[in-house]
């Protein structure tokens, strides 16, 4: 046999295979989700939290190319509203408004978890807010008309998140290899999909009672949390498929340049 058969011979399964072969960039997803609570009410700044930890992503699986972290944070319970104006027959029912300011933490760690270690903080929500300068707060409020020296109490904790008393705050926050100036990047998510990132859940809530004279407010509540996380990630995929028109074009046109060669000769 010539060597020009036998280099179209060769040529001829190598063209056909062309449209056996076909590589493809997919995109998928892992997703779940954690929760955690109740935390009860504390009187010092960020000092009980809830370990929300999740689980890395499984770098067998493919290339991690974006992390999604949807956070909330619901806060229920009861306030109690207090008329402090003495009965003495002069004084008589006052609106007293309670108004409530709510903060959640979503934190790397539970060490340092406070105003004074930011760099902890993955992230934070608020519903309202409060100036110390001024004692300024803006929330939510819950207004009661309360007698002398009586009290009225809003809400009840036994009800848990189906309290009067109940306000939730949330956000999502997305980590792909451009995001900088975080407590994660993207690379903190990647293992073997059984070790995990530790994630801690905290939260303030603060009250202020506004009437004409004597009033206070006391407010006891309990949060709980949830955290979803979708893992999206990138894998090439090799996938059979039959001859494309090419690859068959050419096989046929390399087959009739053989046989006519042969008739030749």
């Amino acid at each position: 046999m010539k060597k020009s058969n036998l280099i179209k011979l060769i040529a001829l399964p190598v063209l056909l295979a062309c449209g056996f072969a076909k590589a493809a960039v997919v995109t998928e997803t892992v997703s779940g989700s954690v929760s955690g609570g109740p935390i009860g009410s504390s009187g010092s700044l960020y000092d009980t939290y809830e370990d929300l930890s999740i689980p890395t992503f499984d770098s067998s699986l493919g290339t991690l190319v974006n992390v999604s972290l949807s956070f909330s944070g619901t806060t229920y319970g009861e306030i109690e509203l207090d008329n402090d104006d003495p009965d003495n027959g002069s004084n008589t029912a006052k609106e007293i408004t309670a108004e409530l300011t709510l903060r959640f933490g979503l934190w790397s760690s539970e060490t340092g978890n406070s105003n004074a270690n930011q760099s902890n903080l993955v992230m934070g929500l608020a519903l309202g807010s409060y100036d110390p300068f001024t004692n300024n707060f803006t929330g939510p409020t819950y207004i009661e008309m309360v007698d002398p020296e009586s009290s009225v109490t809003i809400g009840n904790l036994a009800d848990g998140d189906s309290s009067d008393v109940a306000e939730t705050a949330s956000d999502t926050l997305n980590i792909d290899s451009s995001t900088t100036g975080t407590a994660y990047t993207l690379g903190d998510f990647i293992g073997n999909g059984t070790d995990t990132v530790s994630l801690f859940f905290s939260t303030l809530s603060q009250t202020v009672a506004d009437a004409s004279g004597a009033a206070g407010v006391s407010w006891d509540y309990e949060a709980i949390s949830s955290l979803n996380y979708v893992y999206t990630y990138e894998n090439t995929i090799v996938s059979a498929s039959g001859p494309n028109t090419l690859g068959i074009f050419c096989g046929v046109l390399i087959f009739l340049g053989m046989v006519n060669r042969k008739k030749i000769s």
